[in-house]
């Protein structure tokens, strides 16, 4: 699993490009069919989770929602230094590490073994 998340922040930091503004310059609610990049948009996020039925779609779903809104930060802050990239992937990693709880309450759990 962790190989996984690596993959994929990965390729949604080297395929991301959204801008979700409101005209009030204020984040909109960021869904994956208003990326632009279509390899990202097509792209099948976390589906080996959504497909295994002892992880909870809902706490998928927010696991998603965290790298979507990571997609997005990447493209509002444009990161010109990998310790600019790390920042913000060290924030949606911490974000989807504190979902554990969640996971637990739904009798799953978040596995970080590589």
């Amino acid at each position: 699993m962790k190989n996984m998340m690596i993959l994929l922040v990965s390729l949604v930091f080297t395929s991301c490009i959204n801008k979700n503004y409101s005209s009030e310059g204020t984040v909109i609610a960021i869904e994956q069919k208003d990326l632009k990049n279509e390899k990202i948009r097509n792209y099948r996020i976390l589906e080996g989770m959504y497909n295994d039925s002892y992880f909870p779609q809902k706490s998928v779903d927010k696991v998603k929602a965290i790298l979507l809104e990571y997609c997005f930060n990447i493209e509002k802050s444009k990161p010109k230094t990998l310790k600019e990239l790390y920042e913000l992937s060290h924030t949606a990693t911490r974000k989807i590490n504190n979902l554990q709880e969640d996971f637990y309450q739904n009798g799953s759990e978040l596995e970080t073994g590589g």
